[in-house]
């Protein structure tokens, strides 16, 4: 009555989970990134490790000993690339991988509201607890999203605990703190300064020269500006030229690559 699912299918959902058991949230991020690596490009990687890392600290259990959210993090992001399934975790992080190994929190304290309010705050709120960027929580939510999809295919859960719960909007003042912008004197103190990076035969000085003017006076970021060539810039000896984005270049770390 309650699903409309026939009562066939759900008695194996029922016997499925009771066969996989109740992971907890260290053993599912590291089976859910096992599976996604293969098929996902590296930013993705990079994306879906900061997700699970987030979702860690609300799930990371209670005690007089609990690992600090910071560590709870950075053992997590260590965690789930496949290369060190077989590998001990670093010195620094040995004590905090073990806590999250025992006193992880089942994927069934996901229904609990008190805990989903908690998943849903990390999501949107920085360790500082400053709210975090929209596109921040979007890519957070996104693989938290994925993540859930995969674990209700494999039965651990019936349902994505997070679906129709939205984040408050806020209100912003618009006001642009001046003391935190680069002024017209200080971007051309940069462009000097950059370039002297490097000898003049590898020509690296010029080659920042290009990308931090592209940010400063076209406002690209950082990855377009990697990826801006010369035949999609129109530089007239006067006046006002005109850029043309193709492609953006994001660089994730070596660790989310093959």
């Amino acid at each position: 009555m309650d699903s409309g699912l026939p009562v066939s299918e759900l008695r194996a959902a029922v016997n499925k989970k009771a066969e996989k058991g109740d992971l907890n949230w260290w053993a599912f991020s590291r089976e859910y990134m096992a599976v996604r690596w293969r098929t996902a490009a590296a930013k993705t990687r990079e994306g879906l490790a900061d997700s699970l890392a987030t979702v860690a600290i609300v799930m990371a259990g209670e005690g007089s000993r609990a690992p600090r959210p910071e560590d709870v993090r950075l053992a997590v992001r260590w965690a789930v690339v496949p290369s060190h399934a077989e590998e001990e975790p670093p010195t620094e992080l040995r004590a905090t991988a073990r806590w999250l190994v025992e006193k992880s929190l089942p994927l069934s304290a996901l229904l609990d509201s008190r805990v989903v309010r908690d998943v849903h705050y990390r999501l949107a709120f920085k360790l500082d607890d400053s709210p975090a960027a929209a596109e921040t929580y979007k890519r957070r939510r996104r693989g938290f999203n994925t993540a859930m999809e995969y674990a209700i295919q494999e039965g651990y859960l019936e349902q994505n605990p997070l679906a129709g719960v939205k984040r408050p909007v806020t209100a912003s003042s618009g006001v642009v703190d001046p003391r935190v912008l680069v002024n017209e004197i200080q971007g051309r103190q940069l462009l000097t300064a950059v370039s002297y990076v490097g000898s003049i035969h590898r020509n690296r000085g010029r080659r920042l020269v290009a990308f931090f003017a592209c940010m400063l006076y076209s406002a690209t970021r950082s990855a377009e500006a990697v990826g801006l060539t010369l035949p999609q810039c129109h530089l007239p000896e006067t006046g006002w030229g005109m850029v043309t984005l193709k492609e953006t270049r994001p660089v994730p770390g070596r660790k989310w690559t093959d």
